[in-house]
């Protein structure tokens, strides 16, 4: 039998003294759909915070990623391994637009700035200029709304 992808045992995790995760354990085929159901307060959340190293939750138990194990790793290294998680929700970058969202203010190279050259301060800096000229202008269903009623 292969090896699973995922490997969960005996997993515990806990904020402070709140034990949230008692004894879980499952394993996730390479091959195999999976989807995390259950009603509100039920630990999916935990569960993907202690899985991807996220602090809290205190986790203990073994977590293992195509044999490599996960418990104690910074979450920087589980994702180097090929490990993500997407939260729920569009907290983020609120006050941002879509197209705004998807830019990637990070230089593609590491160099020297040269005199003119888009540092990622600068980058950092025009971003929020545009995040703050994009809250100042009307959207367009507001101004289509004005247009109907004016």
């Amino acid at each position: 039998m292969a090896e699973p992808l995922l490997c969960v045992e005996d997993l515990n995790a806990y904020y402070g003294g709140a034990h949230v995760l008692e004894k879980v354990s499952f394993e996730v085929a390479d091959d195999q759909p999976v989807a995390l159901i259950g009603r509100n307060g039920m630990g999916k959340t935990t569960l993907c915070a202690a899985i991807m190293g996220i602090s809290p939750p205190h986790a203990t138990g073994s977590i293992r990623f195509r044999g490599k194990e996960l418990i104690g790793r910074p979450s920087y290294k589980i994702a180097k391994l090929g490990l993500g998680y997407v939260p729920q929700g569009r907290r983020l970058f609120p006050s941002l637009t879509v197209d705004e969202q998807r830019l990637d203010p990070r230089p593609r190279v590491r160099a020297l700035p040269t005199p003119g050259r888009a540092t990622p301060e600068r980058r950092s800096t025009a971003l929020r200029r545009r995040a703050a000229d994009a809250r100042n202008r009307p959207c367009a269903a507001a101004q289509s709304e004005a247009l109907d009623h004016g």
